[in-house]
Formats: structure tokens, C-alpha cells, sequence
């Protein structure tokens, strides 16, 4: 396989520090990722005046992923760089893998991944105050759905799933709804995966009943945040499943949203952005190096070795990622 670049982007808050872990663990499974730094965010303004300089945009037209923390824009005007990247890069599908760690984590058989549009690439609801209130329409465009679907169908191929579910809207925008619905049932009519649709309350309940029974979830604007936190509580909390954001050719991999205060001073859990360095690396193509980081987070969960904020854990951030760095190595 031909070197792959990565672009690392610590970001602001606790960016910088997660990433570095993940940054350790991707250079023990695979040393042969070519790994190149830049900035966004507030510490990007205080060298360049921009949250996104062009520098940093021209390494990501060069790089194969990227890799990035959060951008604290709290202090400066403009916009925030990480929807321009997912704007200009065109990274459409937001992609999240839903497994527990550890079965002291979820009492459930949890293995699911949720594919959405990303709202920040394809724009798809727009609210406008009038006199009589607020006006809120939705837009549904063909080649939109072509490339979540199309996006949805190649995931699956590479993970190995067969099953795919589309859940339907809450009843807010029926025509749109029914729109989604004909198109994807049209798309993947010739495919060799089993299909299914459903409302979203069926979806939820069976989601809390019957979770093995899904395999990959394709869901609308509408319901999307809900699905997300539905399956996130599911496997024992918001800040463990990291997030991509995949385009037809580039892919923004990102740990979990759930930060809290990005000034806030303490240890940050590193798993996130570990893991979300492991699903970077199967997106390039190194299936084995994924499989092997899973398996050594897994491993340090089913021991009870996590940080402070996981059950009984005691370990410092440095602490955890230097064990998962050495569980990897045992697999070498």
C-alpha cells in the first residue's frame, strides 16, 4: 500500500491533549502513516488572524484524512472552521459506530453504525423569522440522497454488515419524508442488502428491545440527534463514540462532540480520539492496524483499566494511552 498522509489538527480545549494520545497510538499500529501537523481555531488566529489559514487548507487538499479537536471560537468573530472544512472539502455523510467497550458499560448486544447527512456540507433546513412567527423548510435534493446512499452502501461493503435500515422522520416534513423514502428503496433495489424502513418510533423502541437486530442505520436531518443520542446512552455515554465526516474522496475523523467547557482545566479522557484514529486508519485502507487499536481500547475497558471518569478507573490520561499502546505492540 502506497504511504498515506494524514493531517492532524489539535484544535483548542482539550484538543491538543487527546489528540497527542491518538496521535502515539496511530504511530505504534502504523508506523507507516505519514503524519503532517497545522491549525485551526483559536490558536490558529493568534498566529495567522484566521481560524482557518490557507495553509491549513492547502495540507488538507493534500492529505488523505484528517484528523482534528474541537475549535474554540467563543473568542473570536467569524465562522467556525470546522464546518467550512466539511463545507469545502463537500463532506457530506456524518458517520458515528455505536459498541460498548465494555460489558460493565451496556448490559446489550450494541454493534451499530448511523449514517446521516452532515448538516454543516449539505444545508437541508432553513428557519426565517416573519410576522407570524418562525417559518422552517426543508430540502430535499436528489444527488444529496444519491451520495448518502452511495456513501451508506460503500460503508457497509467495508465493514462487513448486510442489514440496512432506514429510519423515517418524525411526520414534520411528509413529502420530503416520503421523497427519502422512494429514493432509497430505489437505490439499493438491485443490491444484494437486506432493506427495511421505519418510523422513528418503532426504530427507538426496537433499538432499546432488540439492538442486535440492526447493523446499519440511515436516518434523515429530523431524526439523526436523536438516534445519536438513543444509541450513545446505549453504550454508556455521549463521549466515547468518535464521529467522521466522509466525502467522495476526503474523510474528517473527530472524537466525540461532549466536552463540556473547552477552558475547563483537568484530565481529558483520550478514548475518543483514539478511536476515532483507529476508524481514520480502516477508511485508509489498514484494516488490521483498526482491528488491533479496538482490541487493545477493548481490552484496558474489560480490566477496568480507564481514567478517573469511567467506573472505578484510576488511570491518567498518559497512563491509559501508554497501555494501549503496549497491548498493540503484544499483537505485533
Amino acid at each position: 500500500m502506497a504511504n498515506k498522509k494524514v493531517l492532524i489538527l489539535p484544535g483548542d480545549g482539550p484538543g491538543p491533549s487527546v489528540i497527542s494520545a491518538a496521535e502515539k497510538v496511530i504511530r505504534a499500529a502504523a508506523p507507516g502513516v505519514d503524519l503532517i501537523h497545522g491549525e485551526i481555531g483559536n490558536v490558529a488566529y493568534e498566529h495567522t488572524s484566521k481560524a482557518l489559514p490557507a495553509s491549513t487548507m492547502d495540507m488538507i487538499s493534500t492529505s488523505d484524512a484528517i484528523l482534528s479537536g474541537p475549535a474554540d471560537m467563543s473568542l473570536i468573530d467569524g465562522r467556525d472552521p470546522i464546518a467550512d472544512i466539511k463545507r469545502q472539502m463537500h463532506l457530506f455523510a456524518e458517520v458515528q459506530e455505536f459498541r460498548p467497550l465494555a460489558g460493565y458499560l451496556a448490559d446489550r448486544d450494541v454493534d451499530i453504525l448511523l449514517v446521516s447527512h452532515c448538516v454543516d456540507a449539505v444545508s437541508s433546513v432553513r428557519e426565517s423569522e416573519g410576522l407570524d412567527g418562525v417559518v422552517s423548510e426543508l430540502d430535499t435534493d436528489d444527488d444529496a440522497l444519491s451520495e448518502l446512499f452511495t456513501s451508506c452502501m460503500h460503508i457497509a461493503e467495508v465493514t462487513g454488515r448486510m442489514k440496512i435500515c432506514l429510519v423515517r422522520g418524525m411526520g414534520l416534513f411528509e413529502s420530503s419524508e416520503r421523497h427519502m423514502l422512494d429514493s432509497f428503496h430505489s437505490h439499493f433495489a438491485t443490491s444484494e442488502f437486506s432493506v427495511e424502513d421505519m418510523s422513528a418510533e418503532k426504530a427507538a423502541c426496537l433499538l432499546q428491545m432488540v439492538p442486535e437486530t440492526f447493523d446499519v442505520v440511515v436516518s434523515g436531518t429530523t431524526t439523526s440527534q436523536y438516534l445519536r443520542g438513543l444509541l450513545s446512552g446505549m453504550i454508556g455515554g455521549s463521549g466515547i463514540s468518535p464521529v467522521a465526516y466522509l466525502g467522495e474522496r476526503k474523510g474528517l475523523f473527530m472524537p466525540s462532540r461532549t466536552f463540556g467547557s473547552m477552558n475547563e482545566s483537568r484530565p481529558w479522557n483520550p478514548t475518543s480520539a483514539i478511536l476515532a484514529g483507529s476508524e481514520m486508519l480502516r477508511y485508509m485502507g489498514f484494516g488490521v492496524e483498526y482491528s488491533a487499536i479496538q482490541k487493545a481500547v477493548s481490552d484496558m475497558y474489560e480490566s477496568g483499566l480507564t481514567t478517573s471518569d469511567i467506573g472505578e478507573g484510576h488511570l491518567s490520561p498518559d497512563e491509559f494511552t501508554q497501555g494501549v499502546i503496549d497491548r498493540i505492540r503484544e499483537q505485533q
